[in-house]
């Protein structure tokens, strides 16, 4: 009985080893699965590291483009700096181009990239338009500004001749003043006569029929003396007389050239009476003024033409009767020389043409130029009871009979225009 327990009781122990045994390998395989699961997971873990920091460089990459997109595009949120831009802003925007664009972004154009081409090419043909408009603009500025040169122009000249129409009525307003201040002395004269001779009416009567018919008298007598002046003073030309000739003719532009110029005393404004060239039946066929004066020859425009169906033409005569290309001339000036002559300004202009004014008629007077009546005696300067025609002046009588020239101031106005 004993032997039997003894071997059972080894049997036991054996077993209980065994499992210890097996229980130990457990252990190591457990404790290697658990170490190798470890090490795996470590593995998974880097690797999981690598591929989130990838991704995470990615999509960092893929954000800064996105951000890059979106600041050209625009309609993202500026103070986001990872902001996109919205689809759906975009999606408007685009609406809104495509309705700026008009009629040329049909429903087939749904992009930038379709639109842009038709906006740039709108953009093209406005700024074409905008930069003919500008050149019309310029071009009308210019009209504007040459239009108000013109108007300038137009003013000034005005001005002149309101200038001049007031210098010739002040210098009326001065010839009334002085006719009304001498008619006012003759009135207090005959005032004083009247107070004097209240006690001989009748006589005084008498006398006033008597002085009525010496007044009548008096009155034809000046009235025959004026129509003798105007006779004497009319410009007397020799037959044939001839102080240049016409050596073109510009009918279009009714000009004309002459073979006289500075070297022969023509000066600007001179008037020239033209005639025909033919000397059997002489003609006269108008008048030319000098507008430029060059050294042998000067330019004339046509202001008077006689007859339209025979005009000006090459060769025909022309004169003057103070114009003379080469001697010497002396004038006398009587009488009274004020508003646009004065006397200073005929003296000047009859010295361009080669005339010197004498202060008295002698032999050697050629001209007597006759001004307006005066109101002032020319020696003592005193206001004159009556003005005093130049025709009772000595200077009248004696260069009428040593046979002077006489010229009016008219005539002077009509042959010299300046």
């Amino acid at each position: 009985m004993k032997k039997r327990s003894n071997r059972g009781a080894a049997r036991v122990n054996a077993i209980w080893l065994i499992v210890l045994l097996v229980l130990i390998f457990v252990a190591m395989f457990f404790a290697y699965t658990a170490n190798d699961g470890q090490v795996r997971a470590e593995e998974r873990g880097a690797l999981e590291r690598a591929t989130t920091e990838k991704v995470t460089a990615e999509i960092e990459v893929l954000q800064v483009a996105a951000r890059a997109k979106a600041e050209i595009i625009g309609f993202y949120d500026r103070t986001d700096l990872s902001a996109t831009t919205d689809v759906q802003a975009l999606k408007d925007g685009r609406e809104e181009f495509k309705d700026a664009i008009g009629k040329d972004a049909d429903e087939t154009k749904n992009t930038f990239e379709d639109l842009w081409p038709l906006a740039i090419s709108q953009v093209s043909a406005r700024e074409a338009t905008i930069a003919t408009l500008r050149a019309e603009s310029k071009d009308r500025s210019t009209q504007l500004a040459a239009a108000r040169q013109s108007a300038s122009e137009a003013s000034s000249e005005k001005d002149a001749l309101l200038a001049t129409a007031r210098q010739e009525y002040a210098d009326l307003e001065a010839n009334n003043r002085e006719v009304t201040n001498n008619l006012e002395k003759q009135v207090a004269r005959l005032t004083q006569e009247r107070n004097a001779q209240d006690q001989a009416a009748i006589d005084a009567r008498n006398a006033n029929a008597d002085l009525r018919v010496a007044m009548a008298l008096k009155a034809s007598e000046v009235t025959a003396r004026m129509r003798e002046i105007t006779k004497v003073t009319a410009f007397v030309r020799e037959p044939g007389a001839t102080d240049g000739l016409i050596t073109g003719v510009s009918t279009k532009l009714n000009l004309a050239w002459i073979d006289r110029g500075t070297v022969d005393r023509v000066v600007r404004g001179m008037v020239f009476t033209v005639v025909d060239a033919n000397a059997a039946n002489p003609r006269l066929k108008g008048e030319v003024e000098v507008l430029e004066v060059f050294e042998n020859t000067s330019k004339v425009a046509i202001r008077i033409t006689n007859d339209q169906y025979d005009v000006i033409g090459i060769g025909d005569k022309i004169s003057n009767p103070l114009y003379d290309p080469e001697g010497r001339r002396n004038a006398v000036l009587a009488g009274r020389f004020d508003g646009k002559y004065s006397r200073q300004e005929v003296v000047l202009l009859l010295k361009d043409v080669g005339i010197d004014v004498q202060k008295t008629v002698d032999r050697s007077t050629m001209f007597l130029i006759m001004g307006n009546p005066l109101y002032t005696d020319p020696e003592t300067g005193e206001t004159l009871e009556e003005a005093r025609a130049v025709s009772s002046l000595p200077a009248y009588s004696k260069a009428k009979a040593i046979g002077v020239q006489l010229i009016s101031l008219a005539e002077i106005r009509h042959f010299f225009r300046r």
